[in-house]
């Protein structure tokens, strides 16, 4: 196990330790005993590997090292690329630093035979670099970082391979391993309410994406429906997506859309184009109004273009690869029919064109690392600073106004610490001089570096929002439901225009896995107040809730992570409601970079 500088070791001052520790310490002693007595059966071995996996079979290598994502190409600079090999690897066994492992029980052996992996065809498009380039470090960087955010890739890793020091030129060997692309998600709740969702990442290995959801809640209106996509990524090289958009049965509609990001800082030009019609129903919500369901039809056509500047001044780091950005955009919304709307209501449902400029600054690099909020795969964790301004115009059915913005954001390796990432931004509209739904919003993550107990290894995540609304309309308000603030909270009545939150998260990974799974428990503590921007936020409702519970996630599979969780509430108002036990599927949690994106209007969440 390699152990740097983004790893702690902790050991009690009761215990020995030593170079190689005797098994009477070892915490898999358990896992041990269990092999050995299923040795002696080939059914019983195989049933074994198939539903625990014990310390030892873990990877081999984890990336608990935290370096610049830069650093393994620093030393290659003045050799040429001589050969360019790509290496694909099963998806269960082997791992991007242990390539030649097999899988070890049936089960992985069929998953691989029947795995269709990615065409070679499909990931040359990916690649940053070409035979007779010279070695550029910031270049295979970025390459090995766009491969991992393919949503059909687990890991990547480049090796430069030079054997000779009279050459001038070095093999570089690109070490792939997909996922198992094929899922499917159900959510049961209530007793009547079901979604199924059925996807495939990768549709027969050409990197092609295809999603089909069903949904039945007779609480609601649509009662049911279909919907899903299909994504063609990185068409011909080009690094620009297609997406085609349906949904029928109880919603009606279909939209198109066409998106290149700023994918690395050396990239020029970046935009997207989208169209989406669709008739549907949503819940009106007036005050005065009883909450029903009304039709409502729509289009939403909106486009952006984007160019991007190398910053060049000299007392700026290389490293940081600093660049100006400007970008435009025109985002028009048309309504048919809808709620009941006015000047000062159901904004989203206006009628409005907003015309945007956006002029940024960006500066961004990467570090590698894991366990962070993967379950080992490698993750790319951005350090750097954005400093974005945005000013528009937006027409409406009502009035005329300009909006402005501005949002600041930095994120930091801090050594011994860990990592920290601080964003603000203040943004508003103006009418006759008159600020409208201005916003303050302010968040801080911060997570400690990996601390190893024995073969135990956890981290301690902090999470800091403040967000308050300026003359606000008056159905515009923010939320502490689940997902928005306190988890396992479940009421209505938790709404006002500002509101504070903190949350702490410790999580443990388990050093064995069941079934393929990797585990992870976990405590927690969030609080939070909200309430009116009348009042200092010290004297808003109060809210509090404290639990533990256990994640599950095979990082093989395109599978969601599992998660069941146990919560208490020592301090919410009487009527309020929480979730004691709640079980979820969720989607993993990816820190935002410092790349400029399309200009926007803040959401108020």
């Amino acid at each position: 196990m390699a152990v740097l500088r983004d790893t702690i070791i902790l050991l009690p001052d009761t215990t020995d330790f030593y170079i190689n520790p005797p098994d009477k310490l070892h915490a898999g002693n358990l896992y041990q005993k269990l092999e050995e007595s299923s040795s002696h059966s080939n059914i019983a071995r195989q049933i074994h590997n198939i539903i625990l996996v014990p310390s030892k079979h873990k990877d081999s290598i984890e990336t608990e090292t935290t370096e610049q994502s830069e650093a393994p190409f620093l030393n290659y600079t003045k050799y040429f690329v001589r050969k360019i090999v790509i290496r694909k690897l099963d998806v269960f066994g082997p791992t991007v630093y242990t390539p030649d492992v097999k899988a070890d029980n049936w089960l992985s052996q069929v998953g691989n035979r029947m795995h269709i992996k990615t065409n070679d065809m499909v990931l040359n498009r990916y690649i940053l670099f070409k035979k007779g380039d010279k070695i550029d470090p910031y270049t295979f960087a970025d390459n090995e970082r766009i491969l991992r955010e393919l949503p059909f890739i687990e890991d990547a890793r480049i090796v430069v391979n030079h054997d000779s020091l009279l050459s001038d030129s070095a093999d570089v060997v690109i070490y792939v391993k997909d996922v198992w692309s094929k899922g499917f998600d159900i959510d049961y709740r209530n007793g009547e309410n079901i979604k199924i969702d059925l996807w495939d990442n990768n549709i027969a290995g050409t990197g092609q994406q295809n999603e089909f959801r069903y949904y039945f809640e007779p609480d609601k209106k649509p009662i049911r429906g279909l919907d899903g996509y299909y994504k063609v990524s990185n068409i011909e090289g080009s690094f620009i997506d297609a997406q085609l958009l349906y949904s029928f049965i109880g919603n009606n509609g279909y939209g198109i859309n066409f998106s290149r990001s700023f994918y690395t800082p050396g990239i020029k030009y970046a935009g997207e184009v989208n169209y989406l019609r669709n008739e549907t129903y949503t819940l009106q919500n007036v005050y005065g109004l009883p909450k029903i369901y009304v039709p409502l039809s729509y289009t939403y056509t909106y486009g952006w273009v984007g160019r991007s500047f190398p910053w060049t001044w000299s007392h700026f780091s290389y490293r940081s690869r600093p660049s100006a950005v400007i970008s435009t955009g025109i985002f028009d919304y048309g309504f048919g029919t809808h709620p009941l709307v006015t000047a000062n209501t159901n904004y989203l449902f206006q009628t409005r064109t907003l015309y945007l400029i956006s002029l940024a600054y960006s500066q961004q690099g990467f570090y590698k690392s894991n366990l962070v909020y993967s379950f080992g795969r490698t993750e790319d964790i951005p350090y750097g600073i954005l400093i974005n301004y945005t000013n528009g115009f937006e027409h409406n059915e009502f009035k005329d106004r300009m909006y402005y913005n501005l949002k600041i954001a930095e994120g930091s390796y801090l050594s011994t610490w860990g990592y920290l990432y601080n964003s603000i931004s203040l943004g508003s509209f103006f009418n006759h001089g008159a600020a409208e739904q201005g916003m303050l919003r302010f968040n801080m993550n911060y997570f400690t570096n990996l601390f190893v107990l024995r073969e135990l290894k956890f981290r301690h995540f902090l999470k800091l929002q403040y967000i308050r609304g300026y003359n606000r309309n008056s159905d515009e308000r923010l939320s502490f439901k689940d997902t928005e603030g306190i988890r396992s909270l479940s009421s209505d009545s938790a709404t006002g225009t500002q509101k504070l939150l903190c949350t702490w998260e410790s999580v443990s990974f388990l050093p064995y896995s069941l079934i393929g799974f990797r585990i992870a428990l976990y405590g927690f503590t969030d609080l939070g107040m909200i309430g009116d921007y009348a009042k200092p936020s010290y004297q808003n409702t109060f809210y509090s809730a404290v639990g533990m519970g256990v994640r599950l996630r095979n990082e093989h599979l395109v599978f969601k992570t599992l998660q069941l969780r146990f919560s208490y509430f020592p301090k919410i108002p009487g009527y309020t409601k929480g979730h004691t036990f709640y079980f979820s599927t969720t989607t993993s949690f990816n820190l935002e970079n410092f790349l400029m994106k399309g200009p926007v209007i803040e959401n108020f969440k």
